[in-house]
């Protein structure tokens, strides 16, 4: 069964084609499974946005279109956190591993050290919670916290600029199951808070929809 789940996984990925998901070459499951997938010679968002903070906002936006092409083909990424936004070799924010984490090896995911970040309260109140695209809208929003506290001043260690800093996995899901929010940045504006607030609602149902967040992360990136 997990192989078949695989397969369809990989189907689904080859099928892709959009500046902002990550292409995938091909693939082999006899042994080991592996992927040959486009190579992203600018690493991770995060280690751009050290290097160059004021994108941001396009890095962003460039992410938001990719998951929105996603949506839009019925596919829920559900693990927007973080390795899985990367800045491919034309310096275009994009995403990748979707849908196929638990089939890729550990250690590809060595700097994620506390998913919990990133998981909508949902996912965290019933672990069986099937995820969806209004959970992606929440690790989304949490990218953009963690994107901010990036770019801050004085948060030079990993755990630093997570988006709930240094506390630990049981802190988070404590405090998300509650419905709380981590504390504004202190370079988040509040007219970019609010979108935040907006795409991480305690509700799933109130999160706003990809398309509305591409439209506000356009009209940020613009401003």
């Amino acid at each position: 069964e997990a192989m078949a789940t695989l397969l369809r996984e990989v189907n689904i990925w080859f099928g892709f084609s959009h500046p902002h998901v990550i292409r995938l070459f091909g693939a082999c499951h006899v042994g080991r499974p592996f992927f040959v997938c486009e190579y992203a010679t600018n690493g991770t968002l995060v280690s751009y946005l050290r290097k160059h903070p004021n994108e941001l906002w396009f890095k962003m936006l460039e992410a938001a279109l990719g998951v929105q092409y996603l949506h839009a083909r019925g596919v829920v990424h559900g693990e927007l956190q973080g390795n899985n936004i990367v800045i491919g070799s034309n310096k275009k924010a994009k995403v990748t591993d979707f849908g196929l984490s638990s089939f890729v090896d550990d250690d590809c995911h060595s700097e994620i050290s506390a998913a919990s970040h990133w998981v909508a309260p949902e996912a965290l109140v019933n672990e069986d919670s099937r995820l969806t695209f209004a959970s992606d809208i929440y690790s989304l929003g949490m990218r953009i916290v963690e994107a901010l506290r990036v770019v801050g001043p004085g948060e030079d260690s990993f755990r630093g600029c997570l988006p709930w800093g240094a506390l630990d996995n049981i802190a988070v899901k404590n405090h998300v199951r509650r419905g709380k929010l981590p504390f504004q940045p202190w370079n988040c504006t509040d007219e970019q808070w609010q979108l935040v607030r907006r795409m991480c609602a305690f509700e799933s149902k109130e999160r706003i929809k990809v398309a509305t967040v591409v439209d506000s992360l356009a009209r940020l990136a613009n401003s």
